[in-house]
């Protein structure tokens, strides 16, 4: 299974919240589009590996020059609506323990 190059497509850290207590990143969807909201989320979601359906998203920081990969862990939803996308990092080195996505 070889892990998939998201670095192409990767989010700016500046587009995220840090929140120290937890060690979580958050964002608005909204936030981190280039386009109004087609139905989509493939903004965010890529294949990670070549051979899986695990999906998720790199975030670049142009601090350290560093790339880390978050795959998607679980949707939150309410009444059938999506809330928010929770991600878990790939590397459990990673400083950020947990990302999340808040569908505005």
């Amino acid at each position: 299974m070889a892990k998939l190059d998201l670095t192409t497509k990767a989010l700016p850290l500046s587009k995220f919240t840090w929140h120290k207590d937890d060690k979580t990143l958050s964002a608005f969807d909204s936030d981190l589009r280039d386009h109004p909201f087609n139905g989509s989320y493939s903004h965010i979601l890529q294949p990670i590996y070549d051979d899986a359906c695990d999906a998720g998203f790199a975030i670049h920081s142009p601090t350290t020059g560093k790339y880390e990969t978050f795959y998607l862990e679980r949707e939150e939803t309410r009444d059938g609506d999506l809330l928010a996308l929770h991600f878990k990092p790939l590397d459990l080195k990673c400083v950020v323990k947990s990302v999340v996505i808040f569908n505005d």
